[in-house]
């Protein structure tokens, strides 16, 4: 997966509020959690 930095740049002289701009991006990887609960699934079916 590669992220594209350009998406998170800010202006020169420009000052932002996290807040404002949120950063919600995909999960890199699935939770263990949710790991444990595929391979339950595939030996039940």
């Amino acid at each position: 997966m590669k992220i594209n930095s350009k998406d998170f740049r800010v202006p020169p002289g420009e000052k932002v509020n996290l807040r404002d701009w949120p950063t919600i991006v995909k999960p890199f990887r699935e939770s263990k959690r949710g790991r444990e609960l595929k391979s339950i699934r595939r030996l039940l079916t």
